[in-house]
């Protein structure tokens, strides 16, 4: 049995633990998400990932195409993203199979481990305060497979 320790965003709202990502999340002006698959980029406002590759489709794949970041390296990253054409940079990324758009970035900021970025949301008829925090989780691993462990 072997144990790694894997990266985790947490996201709260209002101080409250509401999810948890592996790979990536995103904040967007959608109300509703339906099955969390986001097609149009520029209702996206960040993207945080705790890995990213080039080689990557969906919305890590612009975090890998700008700044990759190892599965391994003890850091994740967080992108503001703007109207293509604007920004400090725009890129053609994979956000579906076989749909390429262009996204805008605006800003580039890497995210240490238990690093909280705050960020009020004003969105429609709600306020909320969201934070997003990047954690480590343990994996055990065995011949059955995987169970996380909150570390």
């Amino acid at each position: 049995m072997t144990t790694k320790r894997n990266k985790v965003l947490k996201i709260a709202v209002d101080g409250e633990t509401k999810d948890l990502a592996l790979v990536d999340l995103c904040l967007t002006s959608d109300i509703w998400v339906g099955s969390r698959a986001i097609w149009k980029p520029e209702r996206v406002r960040d993207i945080f990932v705790t890995f990213a590759t080039a080689d990557a489709i969906g919305l890590s794949s612009v975090a890998g195409l700008i700044n990759p970041i190892p599965r391994d390296l003890n850091q994740g990253l967080h992108l503001v993203l703007c109207p293509p054409g604007t920004g400090i940079q725009t890129l053609y990324a994979p956000i579906a199979p076989g749909l390429i758009l262009p996204v805008g970035i605006a800003e580039i900021n890497t995210m240490k481990a238990l690093e909280v970025k705050t960020f009020p949301l004003k969105e429609r008829l709600y306020r909320w305060m969201v934070s997003v925090n990047l954690h480590y989780v343990k994996r055990t691993q065995s011949l059955s497979g995987w169970t996380p462990k909150d570390h």
